[in-house]
């Protein structure tokens, strides 16, 4: 099967996450800026996997019912129609948190569901915050990018067919590392920082930095060139 091989260099992380909907008027516009609003932006994700997103506010890693969580954004002129477009979003979903700290690391919680291959392994992965101003991509590339595994990827970043790729081998092999991880005994926080390591060497060895992604491109539609390049 497709990726088979490729799915050992990768390991995971874990994520839960229960989204909240907010409706928007002038006045909750400017109530927004006094809430200190933050921008999320899911990438490379199925909406349906993510349980959570949220503040770490006590540092456990873990998204409490006390702790600051994300929402769905929702206009006032929103038809019923559209706000289930917006729930029902498979990727690039966008999320605000409010009362934003920007001392606090921002939680994803993730669960294989049947939404995708439906393990129910779960990975929860946490994100340095940046300034409130600036749109902050939540994805299993940007957390290496933000650990130093991997740099110098925009041009995988910015191609369509390479990144909608590599996400679902990335996804894919999380969810699976994690749970031979665990499996091992290792703890839930350990596994993801382990997997992430995992996951970048298995990046950097398909030179994910150098020529892949025209590589990749290349090969269209045909199945066999993509898997002589990430076998």
């Amino acid at each position: 099967m497709l990726f088979n091989r490729f799915t050992k260099f990768f390991l995971v992380i874990i994520l839960i996450s229960t989204v909240f909907i907010g409706c928007g008027s002038n006045k909750n516009k400017k109530e927004a800026k006094e809430l200190l609003q933050k921008i999320l932006q899911v990438v490379g994700i199925p909406y349906d996997v993510v349980v959570n997103i949220c503040q770490d506010g006590n540092g456990d890693g873990i998204c409490n019912a006390t702790e600051v969580t994300a929402k769905i954004t929702i206009n006032k002129l929103d038809t019923v129609d559209t706000i289930l477009e917006k729930i029902k979003l498979d990727e690039n979903g966008r999320y605000i948190i409010e009362h934003y700290d920007s001392t606090k690391n921002i939680l994803m919680e993730l669960e294989d569901n049947e939404a995708f291959e439906n393990t129910q392994q779960r990975v929860t992965i946490p994100y340095k915050p940046t300034p409130i101003e600036d749109l902050q991509e939540l994805s299993i590339l940007q957390a290496l990018l933000d650990r130093n595994l991997l740099t110098n990827i925009d041009k995988v970043k910015s191609s369509k067919n390479s990144r909608t790729l590599l996400d679902k081998i990335i996804l894919s092999s999380l969810f699976y590392n994690q749970r031979i991880l665990e499996e091992h005994n290792m703890s839930k926080f350990d596994a993801t920082e382990r997997n992430l390591d995992y996951i970048a060497e298995g990046l950097r060895d398909i030179n994910i930095t150098g020529d892949f992604t025209d590589r990749l491109d290349g090969c269209e539609d045909n199945l066999t060139c993509t898997n002589r390049i990430l076998l």
